[in-house]
């Protein structure tokens, strides 16, 4: 489970208010929960991420029913349902947007975005396919372009682990938490150094296959993912 990414360049978070509106309807709230293109901020000195432009369309056509919006990642405060149609969400040039109709028991949190308080978004993913090479902004670091992702919810929070996009935009990351250690391909590897993990080229041990070992590991990644997922559509 991938989860609380919020990448810089997208459109801040509107409150969208139609002229006919009763001053007591709610609003509806349209946002960017992730942008095409645009590099994270560094994850743990190590590396950084970027979204290859489409990778979630062929998920937003298979499983868009499963998508909601939460308040500040917490699936005891749901303000829309793609399932419901009280959400929509699309894939643009810009990246995946989404609207949604909060209920009005929300009030207080569409008054805290409104008036700015809250104006980014994170976006909670599983990776199916990603690439990894080093940086050539910096060889220092790895950049993690993800290929193809599955999208099962978007977020307004306060403080994301990166750089801003929408239910506003551009903030400064103030944690890495719930940014865990991913999964690394066959020629990677984790390694403790100086009392910290790095990624580190994989050296070819003899009578090791790499790629097995490799294929068990996503596998056992892909078990426990799918019981967190489990646990958490409860």
């Amino acid at each position: 489970m991938e989860r609380w990414r919020v990448i810089p360049g997208g459109p801040r978070l509107e409150v969208e208010r139609r002229a006919d509106e009763a001053e007591e309807t709610m609003p509806r709230l349209k946002g960017y929960a992730t942008v095409y293109g645009a590099k994270t901020v560094t994850f743990w000195d190590q590396w950084r991420e970027v979204v290859q432009a489409g990778a979630y369309d062929d998920s937003l056509r298979a499983d868009v029913d499963e998508i909601c919006t939460l308040w500040q990642h917490d699936s005891r405060e749901p303000l829309g349902r793609v399932s419901a149609d009280t959400m929509r969400v699309w894939s643009d040039d810009v990246g995946v947007g989404y609207t949604f109709d909060p209920p009005a028991t929300a009030a207080n949190r569409v008054e805290s975005i409104d008036r700015g308080d809250v104006y980014q978004s994170s976006i909670g993913f599983d990776v199916l396919e990603d690439d990894w090479a080093q940086d050539d902004e910096d060889e220092e670091l790895w950049l993690r372009t993800i290929v193809k992702a599955a999208m099962w919810e978007a977020s307004p929070v306060t403080w994301p682990a990166v750089l801003g996009t929408s239910v506003g935009l551009t903030s400064r990351s103030r944690s890495h938490a719930g940014v865990a250690r991913p999964a690394l391909p066959a020629d990677l590897e984790w390694q403790e150094e100086a009392g910290r993990m790095v990624i580190r080229r994989r050296t070819q041990s003899q009578g090791v296959d790499l790629a097995a070992s490799a294929r068990l590991a996503r596998a056992r990644v892909d078990e426990a993912l799918a019981g967190m997922m489990a646990e958490l559509r409860r």
